[in-house]
């Protein structure tokens, strides 16, 4: 599967330390890596037909076909997307605190 809930060897030890994740979804993005997400959240978005409807359409449109290996689909895109916006809206909260970003 495209997505996975493991984790790698360094955080399998962070979370032994901390305790269980069980509510962790991690992605493996090829461009970030595994990225994080609240599980019942995302699963819940990824789940929804019309998010996965997203796995078929292209976000290149026909590049693919002049430069073979530029595949990139608009789930993909995303879960990119989604990933950035919840490192922005981190950074805000932690930098703005009189935004009162929860």
């Amino acid at each position: 599967a495209w997505f996975s809930t493991g984790f790698d060897d360094k955080e399998d030890e962070r979370m032994k330390e901390e305790g269980d994740h069980s509510d962790i979804l991690t992605i493996h993005d090829i461009m970030y890596g595994p990225v994080a997400f609240p599980e019942p959240i995302m699963r819940a978005v990824i789940d929804h037909p019309a998010f996965q409807r997203l796995r078929h359409l292209r976000q290149l449109g026909n590049v693919h076909h002049l430069h073979p290996s530029a595949v990139h689909t608009r789930f993909e895109h995303s879960i990119g997307v989604a990933h950035r916006a919840a490192a922005l809206a981190e950074t805000l909260r932690r930098e703005q605190p009189s935004l009162g970003i929860s």
